[in-house]
Order: C-alpha cells, then sequence, then structure tokens
C-alpha cells in the first residue's frame, strides 16, 4: 500500500529522502509499516525513540512493567515523572511528543501463551526487546509459525548479542531463528539477570540503535540484511565476534 507524504513530512524526513538507500518510497514504505515492540526496557526504549524518529507509521508497545528509579540509568525514553507508571503508557506519551505523524498502540501488559494471538498479527515484523528467554522463544515460536521476522537483541553485562530471524531471503526459504542461535532450552539457568550482573547504561542503548538500523533496512527493502548471522559485541574493548547461522529444520 502506498503512503503519500505531506509536505511536512517531506522536510521533516529530507536527510533521509536525499538517502540513496532510502529515497521517497523507502519513506512512504516507512509510513506504510507496523512494527510490534515487545519491551519498552533498555533496549525498546531507544528503539522506540529512533522508529518514531525515522517515520515508522504504526509502533505497538507491548510491556505490562512500571518505570522504577533503577531503571532510568538506561532507559532513557523515561524520567523521573514517570516512575510508578506503566511503561508502554509512559513511552506512547512521548513518542506522541516526537513525532505527531507516528500512530503509537499500547498493551500494558505482559505478553504471555495466553494473549500472544490476540496481540501479535501475522506476517508482521516484531522487535523482540524482552529480558528472558521464556518470553524470546515464545516470540520466536510465534513468528515462525506465523511468517514474522523477528529482530531481537540482548545483553550481557558489557556484552551485546544481536540478530535477525525468520527472513524470507529466497522464495519459500527463511532464515535461521532464534532457536537455530540457541537451541537449549535451559539457557536462562545460564545466565544471570541485569539485577544481579548489572547492566552498562550504554550497551542496550547501542542494542536498539542496531535493532532499529535492521528494521529500517528490513522495511526500506535493502538487499544486505544481516540475517543468518548472530553478532556478539563487546562494548568493553570493542570487540565483535559474528557467527554463521543455518536453519535448523528439526527446531
Amino acid at each position: 500500500m502506498k503512503m503519500e507524504l505531506s509536505q511536512k513530512e517531506k522536510d521533516r524526513y529530507a536527510r533521509q529522502i536525499v538517502l540513496s538507500t532510502i529515497g521517497l518510497k523507502g519513506q512512504q514504505n516507512l509510513k506504510a509499516a507496523c512494527i510490534y515492540v515487545v519491551g519498552a526496557g533498555g533496549l525498546g526504549s531507544t528503539l522506540l525513540l529512533y522508529l518514531a524518529a525515522a517515520g515508522i507509521g504504526k509502533i505497538i508497545i507491548i510491556d505490562g512493567d512500571n518505570v522504577q528509579l533503577n531503571n532510568l540509568q538506561r532507559q532513557v525514553i523515561f524520567n523521573q515523572n514517570d516512575i510508578g507508571m506503566n511503561k508502554a503508557i509512559a513511552a506512547k506519551t512521548k513518542l506522541n511528543a516526537l513525532n505527531e505523524h507516528c500512530e503509537i498502540v499500547i498493551h500494558s501488559q505482559y505478553l504471555t501463551v495466553d494473549n500472544i494471538q490476540n496481540i501479535l498479527m501475522p506476517n508482521s515484523i516484531i522487535a523482540d526487546c524482552s529480558d528472558n528467554f521464556k518470553t524470546r522463544y515464545l516470540i520466536n515460536d510465534y513468528a515462525v509459525a506465523h511468517n514474522c521476522v523477528l529482530v531481537s537483541a540482548s545483553v550481557y553485562k558489557n556484552q551485546l548479542q544481536f540478530g535477525v530471524f525468520n527472513f524470507p531471503f529466497e522464495s519459500n526459504l527463511r532464515s535461521a531463528t532464534l532457536r537455530c542461535a540457541f537451541p537449549e532450552q535451559d539457557i536462562e539457568d545460564m545466565q544471570d539477570t541485569c539485577a544481579q550482573t548489572g547492566v552498562l547504561g550504554v550497551v542496550p542503548g547501542i542494542g536498539g540503535l542496531l535493532m532499529a538500523n535492521e528494521i529500517i533496512k528490513i522495511v526500506t527493502k535493502a538487499e544486505d540484511v544481516l540475517y543468518n548471522k548472530l553478532h556478539i559485541l563487546d562494548l568493553q574493548n570493542l570487540n565483535l565476534k559474528q557467527w554463521n547461522l543455518k536453519r535448523n529444520k528439526d527446531i
């Protein structure tokens, strides 16, 4: 569906439209896009700001958590006045102030096996900014079953893990899934929480930026989407490792 841009929108996105990788058609694609963002925490708060700023037409935020004081060190979409407020509700207020052309829909609840079918939609783009593998596997399995593209990132101390999963790169072929990258069902037992190990605020911030960049590439139909790869970035020494993935048909 082609979305026309008003003159005000053309002025707002002028620095993007002039890019050969975006152009007017790419900006129209961004306006026509709908992105599901699961989690408005450290990853999600940065991702949401840049998706809205880029001109994504519709963003759907799913988060049942409330803003706490210790979130503010890394969840930059919030401020002290938001403490105690649901994150999805608080984020919507900020995004509405940032870009009037972006429609924000919220679900102020956690994504669960009981509500996922009523919240997510088939053939969509899902950004997984959740903070536990139970939810990540739930989102991945929905994406695989319903032909969704999944952009996912996770944070551990100073380390960032990032990938694009279930991407349709050829006719009737889709890329590796999250389970191909992390097949162990008990992986959560091997990873401590941020509350136990700590997290440097800029790490999830960079993760959100990387997710936003790939989503923009996917929506604008770039040819260099980073599928079938797992990227691991250590921000302590800026060491980047890249693992090639293959689709496991049994997962």
